[in-house]
């Protein structure tokens, strides 16, 4: 029976794009009696905004003597397998769930990291796995639904709010298709240009406080947003109400505020309001750079 022992040789998760998560490297050690090792060379975790699926793109190697050729394939599964809940677990704590907060953050406060986690590992799929040239590691590519595990085992934490209305209504009877916050790649604040982060609990608020939206104002069986990247009219429908984001709500790239005008707008219009319960609202982040996406970039 083969055996292996676990090092992990302990890396530094970084943002070095706002839509990237990190990079990990785990190894076992050469075995004398066996004489080989298993590296896994890079873990690297991106967000698909728009469809809210959470991919991990795994490489892994190995060496070995030729004895052992054979077996070397399903010896690298089974590490693989041993390690996916603490790769998973990893990342989990470098998505952002809202301002300050990551979604392992939110389910450890709300005493539900064990059902978030069984839940993910459960519906962690298998996507691609691809075997090097030399036929010496492979490359697994894991999809997991972010919007699934959010709609049934994030969300239902918070109680559902009731959307505010406002004292001094807008006039505007205007029927919209969509509700739409735009977001530019930077906004100016204080001298400095803030970058907006997605995260999975967004927020609006106007200009004196009062929250626009939130997923709480969403029905129970409804994902409750989407992020996009460019106006879509098969999505948005004919008349989308694009609402300009003018800054954001902290030094830390918080979340949107809106003008005052706007959110009395969205809190008196019938069909902004009746969107906002159904979770049609898009959230449109713009950039001149070709390089900035919603997609993770490479390292």
């Amino acid at each position: 029976m083969i055996k292996f022992t676990t090092i992990f040789v302990i890396g530094i998760f970084y943002l070095t794009h706002p839509w990237h998560i990190g990079s990990q490297s785990i190894k076992t050690p050469d075995n004398n009696s066996e004489s080989y090792a298993i590296e896994i060379t890079k873990v690297r975790g991106s967000i698909e905004w728009e469809t809210l699926n959470f991919e991990l793109e795994i490489s892994l190697k190995w060496n070995n003597s030729p004895e052992l050729a054979y077996q070397m394939p399903q010896v690298g599964r089974n590490f693989l397998d041993s390690q996916k809940k603490t790769i998973i677990t990893n990342f989990a704590k470098r998505v952002p769930y809202t301002q300050g907060m990551s979604v392992m953050d939110y389910a450890t406060k709300n005493n539900i990291a064990l059902v978030f986690l069984r839940f993910v590992y459960d519906e962690a799929l298998t996507i691609h796995s691809i075997p090097t040239k030399n036929l010496m590691g492979f490359t697994e590519i894991i999809r997991i639904p972010i919007a699934e595990s959010f709609r049934r085992v994030l969300l239902p934490q918070y109680e559902t709010l009731s959307i505010p209305t406002v004292l001094n209504p807008s006039k505007n009877a205007n029927r919209y298709t969509s509700l739409v916050f735009f977001l530019a790649e930077s906004m100016p604040h204080d001298g400095s240009d803030l970058y907006y982060i997605p995260k999975l609990f967004p927020t609006v608020y106007s200009e004196q406080g009062t929250l626009v939206y939130s997923p709480r104002y969403v029905d129970e069986e409804k994902v409750p947003y989407k992020y996009i990247e460019a106006p879509d009219s098969s999505m948005l429908g004919a008349a989308p109400r694009i609402v300009y984001a003018v800054n954001l709500d902290s030094d830390f790239s918080g979340d949107p505020i809106i003008l005052k005008e706007d959110a009395q707008e969205i809190l008196s219009n019938d069909s902004l309001r009746q969107h906002i319960k159904m979770g049609n609202v898009f959230f449109w982040v713009h950039s001149t750079d070709a390089t900035f996406a919603l997609r993770g970039d490479n390292d």
